[in-house]
């Protein structure tokens, strides 16, 4: 029974985050229409940078367009330049 609780939990509606929404989705138009498009996600933790761009990775699913994701190694203490 408590292995059926351990699942992530998500509400299927984004609250408070108009603005970005329709910054990616002006974004997605852009790159369908041909444009070079690039996007920075940045904020402190827990903001919800994660959920936008699940939300941005849906909708450019949905449009058909080809949706790839990476993520940076946890290479312990302290950080990788770019």
């Amino acid at each position: 029974m408590i292995a059926d609780m351990t699942g992530r939990l998500v509400s299927p509606i984004t609250v408070g985050r108009r603005l970005e929404l329709d910054a990616t989705e002006h974004a997605l138009d852009g790159a369908i229409a041909g444009a070079p498009v690039h996007l920075v996600i940045a904020g402190e933790a827990g903001v919800g940078k994660s959920r936008l761009v699940g939300e941005l990775s849906r909708s450019a699913a949905d449009r058909g367009m080809l949706v790839v994701r990476g993520a940076c190694a946890n290479l312990g203490e302290g950080g990788m330049p770019y």
